[in-house]
């Protein structure tokens, strides 16, 4: 598109689907002019970019259908959203933004401070192409949750696939799924990527353990098996048994920022043993009996070390604020 711009825009028109664009008013002003309201393009975001992108501005022959639709029905409107998209590639979690799961989640992220989410939606009848500072993108709390919840494979060479497969999109999307549980999930994710940005910053001057964290966390997919690692090892986190990790959120409705700080502590004194994981992580993520014996390894030597923790002046305040942090539905 770029190159028809730029080398044969009076082409442009022919060779282009043009814009389909959502808009809040239309007023006549005269017979050849009107004025719009309110836009929102469902359909030529492509187009758009690519026009927008070039170095020099378009010649006036390089031209661009466009469609304006004023439409009240939010049914239609998600109608349109949806046919529109059929004709050219969107992404999968656009099909899944208006489910039930989905919709109860934005319901419920409307209560936790701070943070947006739209749950697959990239924006249409009701978001007219905002930018969020705070968002939480639903596709890397897919990853998020396929990790926590054991299959840091999928997370990391099947991400796509989550919102295509059925059965992948429903066993970490489904009425057990909460904001909340996500919160816990996403923002411990969080807390590990500001540890890796730490040793990045602070790289001349590492300790021999730290060097060992941040060569393991400078390999691919590698967050995604220490999700899981720490998923599993839960129990000894917590010093109590979990029937189910999709219980887990923290007990007061807190922010992202104060949902990441909450894992600092416990992240300190479990990640020098992801040594442990160092086999999972190795040909991409993909042997999956490899990746359970690397993250049984880890929570067999994190288990060990938590025993003493628990036991310990100081090394146990850490983990029992945690844990009066930490609430399981079930409580």
């Amino acid at each position: 598109m770029k190159n028809t711009v730029e080398t044969t825009p009076s082409n442009f028109l022919i060779y282009n689907n043009g814009l389909t664009i959502l808009v809040n008013k239309i007023d006549e002003i005269t017979s050849d002019k009107i004025k719009i309201k309110g836009m929102s393009i469902v359909n030529g975001a492509q187009t758009t970019g690519a026009i927008g992108s070039v170095l020099n501005r378009p010649r006036e022959n390089a031209l661009v259908s466009v469609r304006f639709i004023k439409c009240d029905d939010p049914k239609i409107l998600r109608d349109i959203i949806q046919f529109n998209n059929k004709q050219n590639v969107v992404a999968s979690s656009d099909f899944r933004s208006t489910d039930e799961i989905q919709t109860e989640l934005r319901r419920q992220f409307r209560e936790i401070p701070n943070v947006v989410y739209l749950g697959g939606r990239r924006g249409g009848s009701e978001d007219k192409i905002k930018r969020y500072n705070n968002l939480i993108p639903h596709d890397l709390v897919a990853q998020c949750l396929s990790a926590f919840h054991q299959d840091p494979n999928t997370a990391y060479n099947r991400k796509k696939e989550i919102w295509e497969n059925n059965a992948l999109y429903s066993s970490i999307f489904s009425e057990k799924t909460t904001a909340r549980h996500i919160l816990f999930v996403y923002s411990l994710f969080q807390a590990i990527e500001s540890k890796k940005d730490m040793l990045k910053n602070n790289k001349s001057n590492l300790s021999t353990s730290e060097k060992d964290i941040f060569e393991y966390l400078s390999i691919r997919g590698s967050t995604w098996v220490l999700l899981a690692a720490i998923a599993s090892s839960m129990d000894n986190f917590l010093n109590k048994p979990i029937k189910d990790l999709f219980s887990l959120k923290f007990d007061i409705n807190c922010s992202l920022e104060d949902a990441v700080t909450m894992w600092e502590g416990p992240l300190e004194i479990t990640l020098p043993f992801v040594s442990a994981l160092l086999p999972a992580v190795q040909n991409g993520v993909k042997a999956r009996e490899v990746i359970s014996n690397s993250i049984k390894d880890f929570k067999e030597k994190t288990a060990s070390i938590l025993k003493i923790v628990w036991v310990t002046p100081g090394l146990k305040d850490t983990f029992e604020k945690f844990s009066k942090e930490v609430k399981l539905t079930t409580d």
